[in-house]
């Protein structure tokens, strides 16, 4: 395969390694690099395990949890066992890369790409990470399931509630959620720690609008 793609020895070798694909990318192109993680790794694995993969690859980070909510009874390390791209955290977790998810997107039917977003954000929700579980609601077209995240948020302590979490959620909203009382609730606990009175005038706009 490296060689019909004029590819060095090498850089065939070192594939495995971030760095390794990053030249290999650099002198072959993005597309040819995909192409050459599909045919010297994905077909070989067996088919359930690639759909499986495909869908993991959606949430970027994965572990035993999230795997199991995918319908999988293997452990994340037999997942992601003998991929390369993929870095352990050493909390049992991985971070596949980025390039997973682009190499994987026309392995799952649409369908099946909704439902695993869908499977895998009710278990980060139920988990406590919201941030994660609105992505994965947001790629999944799912604004039934990002209310649920915005409500979560809404009954944890207002003064526990991070900058950063709320800002981010704000950003996720769909068009259809940015009007309801949900997203003023998101715009009150902005202001809460910098701003009293704009923080309790949007609290009582939410209650009004709820």
């Amino acid at each position: 395969m490296g060689a019909l793609r004029g590819i060095a020895p090498a850089l065939v070798a070192e594939l495995p390694r971030w760095p390794a694909l990053a030249t290999l990318t650099g002198v072959v192109g993005h597309r040819a690099s995909l192409d050459f993680l599909w045919d010297e790794v994905l077909q070989g694995l067996p088919a359930d395990r690639r759909r499986l993969l495909a869908a993991a690859a959606l949430f970027g980070q994965i572990d035993d949890e999230l795997v199991a909510a995918l319908g999988a009874s293997a452990a994340a390390a037999e997942l992601v066992d003998g991929v390369p791209l993929v870095e352990a955290n050493g909390d049992g977790s991985f971070h596949l890369h980025d390039l997973w998810a682009e190499a994987l997107q026309t392995v799952l039917e649409p369908g099946e790409r909704t439902e695993a977003l869908r499977a895998g954000g009710s278990m980060l929700l139920e988990r406590g990470e919201l941030v994660r579980a609105a992505e994965a609601y947001g790629l999944a077209g799912d604004d039934d399931g990002m209310a649920r995240v915005i409500l979560a948020f809404a009954r944890q302590p207002t003064g526990n509630a991070d900058i950063n979490e709320i800002n981010r959620l704000h950003a996720l909203l769909p068009e259809a959620l940015q009007r309801r009382p949900g997203a003023r609730y998101l715009q009150a606990a902005r202001y809460y720690a910098t701003d009293d009175r704009q923080a309790a005038r949007l609290f009582e706009q939410a209650a009004a609008e709820a």
